[in-house]
């Protein structure tokens, strides 16, 4: 103790000071890529991109992104639709969900429709006129009060409904063959009480100017009179079918791939057309005259209409973030994150868009996907996994449900199939759209292993010096869902299988290829779908999810029945071998403990720079544990958070950060943690404070990174007072710029001594709180 009392005191001659960004705190990270719909409201465009919400000020060229971060209520925005009269933005969700924004930024959720959702029903199509929003879906219509703020009604018709409106006291509904109407006044409740107003498929509904407007087979048309009086009438103003309907207060915009059309309020009956784009999928109109279009390239372009032509003005709209939200694989190397999109569907009925990512330094950047299929001839999608060469940063190999393939400088550069590899395809023809790869990892020779599923020999490698190999093993032969593997410190390979089907249950394999995986003779391998627990207790390893190994040489194994603990791999392949289930103590004053996430399925594990554990599940959010699982230290949802979903499908952890990647269904997500990889040395050019300065408007934490594990920690004034202490978390120190009472501290100079465990070295740092 003296020894280190000494030393703190001789730190107080010298000082570092260092600056990056400020920790705990949750980011998103929504693909503004592709743009699907935009809608002007007052002096902003809203446009949606996949279901990610942002507007774009023409004043200045402002772009927000709107999440839950700034007060959304959920994530993927399905359909929009704007109030001129209520001056709100009525968003509904994928989910059913509804939220209102207002013009002034206030946010008001409406959940009713989603908590009484069993969520079967599809939504099809949603009008906003006046006060009044109407959604159809596919088994009826819900009508929403905006100037009460609260649905009004949701009606069961028993059929689908393609598009939905108020009108004249009235809610139309385009059903197959019917344009049907029932008044608000009446009970719309009663299927009866519908009656008929044109026996044809309506496609779009829009009210403007007094009149219904409607598209259908035959052309547009216009109804008009009272449904309560029962005087409807109907005019067709075009044979042209237009799949782009717009209307504010002014002016109607109907757009298809050849033809434009705008029809002013004061004059409802005429339509000026002129000449489109076959690019523009959707247009509006802005009130200072200028249409906005929805690409088909997913773009968003802003037009001026000069004389009967349309000129593009200002860039497009778009191209922020990641390419799509697609993350079911990832992980990091050094400070890069990989990211891969796709997963093998069980059934190859669901398909995924080839997406290869990349984010370093803050910045994404995406693999090349134009021209690979015409360069290979095999459609390329469905990308699962994703490895970096250890020894070249600029070498990629990506694995898909169609082979292998590789990249250099992120550009495609070869493709492996059963005609140039020791790969084979699921079927007997040999079809390469079938040839369905996973799980690759490097072993410690630099060879490249995958997984080769549905077929005899699963396990494929492809060797340091360019040629195949294959290993065969009969626990996995014709194992159809293989994901997951691991080469542990020992170089053994893990594989994880997570679909039982007739002739394969799904478990865990341990493969000692003894650092030679061309010569099988001495291999030694062991599967198992089931083990005894340390309470010998028989538990379930089938359906395995997710394999990580943790700083203490652990083995952590999610599965579709919770997580286990392989303490030391070796002893896998003894007959006496059991697993780990880990307690979770009550700590109520008994001796009971309970297993930890018992029967909750964990898709992912991830380990930080402090061996706590992330795991990240199906159905029940994020945890974060102690390095042994003893203790639950944090849990996060969706719903008290901003999590993006309960469910998860992969972790990563950027040990220099401690910040933590979470790939979920509805997308990417990051929390940032506090613990960064420890360092072997105390190193004062390595040690970075931050923020600093630390401004008066700023209310998180100070952080101290590069720091050994366990370090001693105090933060000083100048007069020597400590405000506060402890050891590092890994490799960092979180401080909450406040002092040992819990109150923040006063403007000054602060010292932040760090000595090492042993206290054999330490620095001392300097941080200003203004």
């Amino acid at each position: 103790m003296r020894k280190l009392s000494i030393l703190l005191a001789a730190l107080l001659l010298v000082f570092f000071t260092a600056s990056a960004t400020p920790t705990d705190g949750w980011t998103l990270f929504p693909a503004y890529h592709n743009c699907i719909f935009n809608q002007p409201a007052a002096d902003r465009i809203y446009a949606l991109y996949d279901g990610n919400l942002l507007s774009y000020s023409p004043a200045d060229s402002e772009v927000r992104q709107l999440t839950k971060l700034t007060g959304l209520s959920d994530k993927s925005v399905s359909l929009m639709g704007y109030s001129t009269t209520q001056r709100c933005l009525v968003l509904v969700y994928a989910n059913a969900n509804i939220d209102l924004l207002f013009d002034n930024g206030r946010i008001l959720n409406i959940p009713q429709l989603k908590t009484s959702s069993d969520g079967t029903a599809q939504l099809n199509a949603l009008n906003v006129a006046g006060d009044w929003a109407a959604l159809a879906t596919s088994t009826g219509v819900v009508v929403i009060d905006l100037k009460k703020r609260e649905v009004k009604g949701s009606y069961v018709l028993g059929t689908n409904c393609r598009a939905a409106a108020v009108f004249n006291g009235a809610i139309f509904a385009a059903r197959n063959r019917a344009l049907t109407y029932c008044l608000l006044s009446d009970n719309p409740s009663d299927a009866t009480r519908w009656q008929t107003a044109r026996s044809e498929t309506a496609l779009q509904l829009m009210p403007f100017a007094g009149r219904l407007f409607y598209s259908s087979a035959a052309g547009l048309y216009a109804l008009k009179g009272s449904p309560a009086a029962g005087n409807l009438t109907v005019s067709q103003l075009s044979a042209s079918v237009f799949t782009s309907f717009y209307a504010d207060a002014q002016k109607a915009v109907f757009a298809n791939a050849s033809e434009l059309n705008v029809c002013e309020a004061t004059n409802p009956d005429h339509l000026s057309s002129y000449a489109a784009s076959a690019s523009w999928k959707q247009v509006s109109r802005a009130n200072n005259g200028t249409f906005w279009v929805t690409t088909s390239d997913g773009q968003l372009q802003a037009y001026k209409l000069s004389g009967s032509a349309f000129q593009a003005v200002e860039t497009p709209i778009g191209g922020y973030g990641p390419k799509r939200d697609l993350c079911y694989y990832m992980s990091y190397v050094g400070p890069r994150l990989l990211v891969a999109g796709g997963r093998l569907d069980p059934y190859d009925r669901v398909h995924y868009p080839a997406t290869l990512m990349t984010y370093e330094n803050s910045r994404w950047s995406s693999f090349q996907e134009s021209g690979v299929a015409t360069k290979t001839g095999v459609v390329y999608r469905d990308i699962t996994s994703v490895i970096q060469d250890p020894a070249d940063a600029s070498h990629h190999f990506a694995t898909s449900t169609t082979g292998l393939y590789e990249f250099r400088n992120q550009q495609f550069s070869k493709y492996y199939s059963n005609d140039n590899a020791a790969l084979q395809s699921a079927v007997p023809d040999g079809n390469k759209r079938y040839i369905r790869l996973d799980g690759l990892s490097y072993d410690k020779q630099g060879n490249l292993w995958m997984v080769n599923n549905q077929v005899d020999t699963v396990l494929r490698v492809l060797l340091a010096d360019g040629s195949w190999t294959k290993v065969y093993s009969p626990s996995l032969r014709m194992a159809p869902t293989l994901e997951r593997t691991l080469i542990d410190n020992n170089n053994n390979l893990w594989v994880a299988s997570r679909r039982t089907v007739s002739n394969h249950v799904s478990g865990l394999l341990c493969l000692n290829f003894n650092s030679t995986p061309a010569n099988l003779s001495d291999d030694v391998e062991r599967y198992r779908s089931a083990a005894l627990n340390e309470d010998g207790t028989r538990v379930d390893l089938q359906s395995v999810y997710a394999l990580a190994q943790d700083r203490s040489g652990w083995l952590w194994v999610g599965t579709a029945s919770g997580v286990f603990v392989v303490e030391k791999p070796a002893d896998w392949f003894k007959e006496n071998f059991t697993i780990t289930q880990v307690k979770v103590p009550r700590n109520d004053g008994t001796n009971y403990a309970d297993y930890l996430l018992a029967n909750v399925p964990v898709s992912s594990v991830a380990v930080d720079g402090a061996n706590r554990k992330w795991l990240g599940t199906y159905g029940s959010g994020l945890y974060l544990v102690s390095p042994e699982g003893t203790k639950i230290l944090a849990h996060f949802t969706a719903a008290q958070t901003p999590l993006l979903s309960d469910n998860i499908y992969s972790l990563a952890v950027n040990s220099e950060t401690g910040e933590v990647m979470i790939g979920t269904d509805a997308g990417l997500c990051s929390y940032q943690g506090k613990a960064t990889r420890p360092y072997e040395k105390l190193d004062e050019q390595q040690v970075k404070v931050y923020p600093n300065p630390v401004r008066p408007d700023y209310h998180g934490n100070v952080t101290i990174t590069g720091l050994t594990e366990n370090s001693e920690v105090k933060v000083m004034t100048t007069g020597g007072q400590v405000v506060a202490s402890g050891q590092s978390l890994g490799g960092s120190f979180v401080w909450n710029a406040c002092n040992q009472n819990g109150q923040r501290v006063a403007t000054g100079v602060y010292y932040i001594l760090v000595v090492t465990a042993d206290a054999g070295s330490g620095i001392v740092a300097k941080v200003a709180v203004i």
